[in-house]
Protein backbone atom coordinates (compact mmCIF):
# COMPACT_ATOMS: atom_id res chain seq x y z
CA UNK A 1 0.00 0.00 0.00
CA UNK A 2 1.57 3.28 -0.80
CA UNK A 3 0.40 5.51 2.14
CA UNK A 4 1.78 2.63 4.50
CA UNK A 5 4.81 3.36 6.13
CA UNK A 6 7.20 1.80 8.57
CA UNK A 7 8.13 4.76 10.80
CA UNK A 8 4.74 4.88 11.87
CA UNK A 9 3.12 2.72 14.44
CA UNK A 10 0.72 0.56 13.42
CA UNK A 11 -1.60 -0.73 15.88
CA UNK A 12 -2.58 -4.35 16.34
CA UNK A 13 -6.62 -4.52 17.55
CA UNK A 14 -6.64 -8.37 19.36
CA UNK A 15 -10.34 -7.82 20.41
CA UNK A 16 -12.94 -7.46 17.91
CA UNK A 17 -15.73 -6.03 20.32
CA UNK A 18 -12.82 -3.32 21.09
CA UNK A 19 -12.33 -2.59 17.64
CA UNK A 20 -15.83 -2.09 16.75
CA UNK A 21 -15.71 0.53 19.48
CA UNK A 22 -12.64 2.26 18.59
CA UNK A 23 -14.19 2.55 14.87
CA UNK A 24 -17.28 3.17 15.50
CA UNK A 25 -18.83 -0.03 14.04
CA UNK A 26 -17.12 0.80 10.84
CA UNK A 27 -18.27 4.56 10.92
CA UNK A 28 -15.29 7.02 12.08
CA UNK A 29 -13.10 8.55 9.73
CA UNK A 30 -10.68 6.05 8.07
CA UNK A 31 -11.59 3.52 9.87
CA UNK A 32 -14.52 2.68 7.59
CA UNK A 33 -12.71 -0.72 6.42
CA UNK A 34 -11.82 -3.68 9.25
CA UNK A 35 -9.84 -6.86 8.49
CA UNK A 36 -9.48 -9.47 10.38
CA UNK A 37 -6.27 -11.07 10.26
CA UNK A 38 -4.54 -13.94 11.17
CA UNK A 39 -0.67 -14.13 12.45
CA UNK A 40 1.96 -16.93 12.66
CA UNK A 41 2.19 -17.40 16.46
CA UNK A 42 6.20 -17.07 16.55
CA UNK A 43 5.44 -13.56 15.17
CA UNK A 44 2.97 -12.31 17.93
CA UNK A 45 5.44 -13.82 20.42
CA UNK A 46 8.20 -12.00 19.16
CA UNK A 47 6.13 -8.69 19.07
CA UNK A 48 5.56 -9.03 22.73
CA UNK A 49 8.89 -10.19 23.71
CA UNK A 50 10.17 -6.84 22.30
CA UNK A 51 6.89 -4.32 23.35
CA UNK A 52 6.85 -1.84 25.62
CA UNK A 53 4.12 -0.99 27.93
CA UNK A 54 2.86 2.68 27.50
CA UNK A 55 1.11 2.37 31.18
CA UNK A 56 3.42 2.99 33.38
CA UNK A 57 1.74 1.88 37.02
CA UNK A 58 -0.51 -0.63 35.65
CA UNK A 59 -0.52 -4.21 35.64
CA UNK A 60 -3.49 -5.76 33.90
CA UNK A 61 -5.72 -2.62 35.15
CA UNK A 62 -5.12 -3.16 38.37
CA UNK A 63 -2.76 0.24 40.23
CA UNK A 64 0.32 -1.85 41.78
CA UNK A 65 3.50 -0.58 43.58
CA UNK A 66 6.42 -1.06 41.59
CA UNK A 67 10.28 -1.03 42.54
CA UNK A 68 11.80 1.95 41.77
CA UNK A 69 13.43 -0.28 38.94
CA UNK A 70 10.32 -0.96 37.64
CA UNK A 71 9.12 2.65 37.71
CA UNK A 72 12.28 4.05 36.09
CA UNK A 73 12.18 1.53 33.28
CA UNK A 74 8.44 1.97 32.97
CA UNK A 75 8.74 5.68 32.92
CA UNK A 76 11.70 5.83 30.15
CA UNK A 77 10.42 3.38 28.33
CA UNK A 78 7.25 5.74 27.68
CA UNK A 79 10.13 8.22 25.81
CA UNK A 80 11.89 5.65 23.61
CA UNK A 81 9.70 6.74 20.80
CA UNK A 82 11.77 4.74 18.34
CA UNK A 83 11.31 1.73 20.11
CA UNK A 84 9.86 -1.29 17.39
CA UNK A 85 6.76 -2.10 19.97
CA UNK A 86 4.21 -1.21 22.45
CA UNK A 87 1.30 -2.45 24.15
CA UNK A 88 -1.32 -1.98 26.42
CA UNK A 89 -3.70 -2.49 28.14
CA UNK A 90 -7.89 -1.80 27.67
CA UNK A 91 -10.88 -2.31 28.70
CA UNK A 92 -12.63 -5.00 26.42
CA UNK A 93 -16.34 -3.67 25.52
CA UNK A 94 -19.61 -5.05 25.44
CA UNK A 95 -21.76 -4.66 21.98
CA UNK A 96 -23.32 -1.52 23.19
CA UNK A 97 -19.56 0.05 24.09
CA UNK A 98 -19.75 0.20 27.33
CA UNK A 99 -16.95 -1.50 29.41
CA UNK A 100 -16.43 -5.28 30.05
CA UNK A 101 -16.13 -5.62 33.91
CA UNK A 102 -14.23 -8.36 34.00
CA UNK A 103 -12.23 -8.27 30.80
CA UNK A 104 -8.76 -6.41 29.15
CA UNK A 105 -7.78 -6.17 25.81
CA UNK A 106 -4.49 -6.17 24.35
CA UNK A 107 -3.33 -3.36 22.06
CA UNK A 108 0.00 -3.92 20.20
CA UNK A 109 1.94 -1.27 18.10
CA UNK A 110 4.40 -2.16 15.60
CA UNK A 111 7.04 -0.57 13.79
CA UNK A 112 10.27 -0.58 11.86
CA UNK A 113 11.52 -3.68 11.11
CA UNK A 114 8.97 -5.80 12.50
CA UNK A 115 6.12 -3.50 10.51
CA UNK A 116 8.51 -4.03 7.54
CA UNK A 117 8.36 -7.90 8.11
CA UNK A 118 4.10 -7.34 8.77
CA UNK A 119 3.76 -5.63 5.44
CA UNK A 120 5.93 -7.45 3.96
CA UNK A 121 4.36 -9.35 0.02
CA UNK A 122 7.12 -11.59 0.47
CA UNK A 123 5.23 -14.83 1.68
CA UNK A 124 8.15 -16.22 2.70
CA UNK A 125 8.96 -12.94 5.06
CA UNK A 126 5.50 -12.11 6.06
CA UNK A 127 3.85 -13.44 9.22
CA UNK A 128 0.66 -12.78 8.02
CA UNK A 129 -1.18 -16.47 7.23
CA UNK A 130 -4.72 -14.59 6.52
CA UNK A 131 -6.75 -11.89 5.98
CA UNK A 132 -10.10 -10.98 5.65
CA UNK A 133 -12.67 -8.23 4.27
CA UNK A 134 -15.13 -8.28 7.82
CA UNK A 135 -16.58 -4.53 6.82
CA UNK A 136 -20.03 -6.07 5.29
CA UNK A 137 -20.49 -8.38 8.30
CA UNK A 138 -19.86 -5.49 10.19
CA UNK A 139 -22.24 -3.15 8.72
CA UNK A 140 -24.72 -5.54 8.76
CA UNK A 141 -24.28 -6.09 12.96
CA UNK A 142 -24.04 -2.25 12.75
CA UNK A 143 -27.85 -2.36 11.69
CA UNK A 144 -29.06 -4.55 14.16
CA UNK A 145 -27.15 -2.16 17.09
CA UNK A 146 -28.58 0.56 15.33
CA UNK A 147 -32.16 -1.22 15.53
CA UNK A 148 -31.28 -2.22 18.52
CA UNK A 149 -31.13 0.94 20.00
CA UNK A 150 -34.03 2.37 18.62
CA UNK A 151 -35.92 0.25 19.69
CA UNK A 152 -34.98 -0.27 23.74
CA UNK A 153 -31.45 -0.48 25.25
CA UNK A 154 -32.05 -3.21 27.55
CA UNK A 155 -32.65 -5.67 24.88
CA UNK A 156 -29.29 -5.15 23.76
CA UNK A 157 -27.94 -8.57 24.68
CA UNK A 158 -31.48 -10.63 23.66
CA UNK A 159 -31.04 -10.61 19.65
CA UNK A 160 -29.58 -11.63 16.37
CA UNK A 161 -26.32 -9.90 16.73
CA UNK A 162 -23.46 -11.63 15.95
CA UNK A 163 -19.68 -11.03 16.94
CA UNK A 164 -16.42 -12.81 15.99
CA UNK A 165 -15.50 -15.85 18.24
CA UNK A 166 -12.60 -15.44 19.73
CA UNK A 167 -10.40 -17.47 21.67
CA UNK A 168 -8.07 -16.34 25.19
CA UNK A 169 -4.89 -16.63 24.20
CA UNK A 170 -3.06 -18.84 26.16
CA UNK A 171 0.28 -21.09 26.93
CA UNK A 172 2.32 -18.20 26.83
CA UNK A 173 5.49 -18.57 28.39
CA UNK A 174 6.57 -17.15 31.74
CA UNK A 175 8.49 -14.42 30.33
CA UNK A 176 6.43 -12.98 27.97
CA UNK A 177 3.51 -13.02 30.36
CA UNK A 178 5.70 -11.15 33.08
CA UNK A 179 6.84 -9.13 30.46
CA UNK A 180 2.92 -7.93 29.38
CA UNK A 181 1.84 -7.16 32.78
CA UNK A 182 -0.14 -11.17 33.25
CA UNK A 183 -0.09 -12.76 35.69
CA UNK A 184 -2.59 -15.69 35.98
CA UNK A 185 -1.17 -17.20 32.59
CA UNK A 186 -1.18 -21.04 32.22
Amino acid sequence: CDGYSVTRMTWVKTNFLWMMYRSGWAKKHSQQIILGIWLKRSFFEEVLRHAKSTQANERVGKNVAYSQEEAEDKKSSRLHINEPCRFQWDPDHLPDGKNHVYRRAIQIGIKGELARRYASADRGVSPILKIIDVTPFVREQRLLMDKMKRRDKTQIHKTDLMVAKERTFSHLSRDIAHKINLSDCK
